[in-house]
């Protein structure tokens, strides 16, 4: 059996489209936080969940250099990250009182995505129950001497395991 994701803005709300848009954010600031709801349509929980992002694979693309380029450049902006709003692509999974995690090497990505906790709603770490919903919030950060104007593009993913 396949099971969907529904990634949504907002609490029980529809699909959310893609890409979203952080806005513009300038250097040594973040973008305002992104609310995001993901729940799936199975009738068992999925398994071994955990975010991660990736080169853009979507449609089309209107960046300013490569998806494997701005991939590249997220992943070094969150390898230089020591504290939150240092730059990178940051996710809190308490969405009331955020702590703030960054993607980098090693750490939510396709090989080590961030594993979901019980601080994103949901009853069990690594797990989504069937009628559970997930709530959390993301934004990217640009580094302070960042000297690259332009638009990024990156797949926000959901790494997991279904069994029916």
């Amino acid at each position: 059996m396949v099971v969907s994701i529904t990634w949504s803005l907002s609490s029980g709300g529809a699909a959310a489209s893609s890409p979203q848009n952080h806005g513009t954010v300038g250097n040594g600031d973040t973008g305002s936080a992104l609310d995001l709801y993901i729940r799936h349509d199975g009738s068992n929980e999925i398994t071994g969940v955990g975010f991660y992002i990736r080169a853009y694979s979507g449609g089309s693309y209107d960046g300013d250099g490569t998806p494997a380029d701005d991939y590249n450049e997220l992943i070094a902006w969150g390898d230089a990250w020591v504290t939150a709003g240092d730059g990178g692509i940051e996710i809190a999974q308490n969405a009331s009182s955020p702590t703030w995690v960054v993607h980098k090497t090693g750490q939510g990505t396709v090989a080590v995505p961030i594993g979901i906790t019980t601080d994103s709603g949901v009853s069990s770490d690594d797990e989504i129950d069937a009628g559970e919903e997930a709530h959390v919030k993301v934004r990217i950060g640009v580094p302070t001497a960042e000297d690259t104007a332009g638009t990024r593009y990156l797949d926000h993913c959901l790494a997991f395991t279904y069994t029916s």
